[in-house]
């Protein structure tokens, strides 16, 4: 019971937290993220934009090869999504992106 506790408190702690803003940029290599993180186009299988009904944002959505934590999502505004499609087309395939339970339980959550 005591898990339960804290476990309770911990989540509705994170779920309060406002996520990192951090710098996003596409380059003909890959795609930097922050200032240290780069993922080659190479090591990504596709990409999918997952529109959110009456949002100003929406979910850039990358498909890595790893096993662990193999999506990359970045928050991307409506009015950008051509841009987006345009620039990455070429460079990688559109793929089908079913949100999981997580995904789910993450939105009710408030993450």
């Amino acid at each position: 019971a005591l898990f339960v506790i804290i476990a309770e408190f911990m989540i509705l702690h994170w779920a309060r937290q406002h996520p990192r803003h951090l710098r996003l940029r596409l380059t003909q290599k890959g795609l930097f993220i922050g200032d240290h993180d780069f993922h080659a186009f190479e090591h990504l299988r596709g990409f999918h934009i997952f529109e959110i009904e009456n949002a100003e944002r929406n979910e850039l959505i990358f498909r890595n090869d790893t096993k662990i934590n193999p999506y990359i999502k970045v928050l991307i505004f409506r009015k950008d999504i051509p841009a987006f499609k345009q620039f990455l087309s070429p460079h990688l395939q559109e793929i089908e992106y079913d949100p999981t339970l997580s995904d789910g339980i993450s939105k009710f959550i408030g993450f």
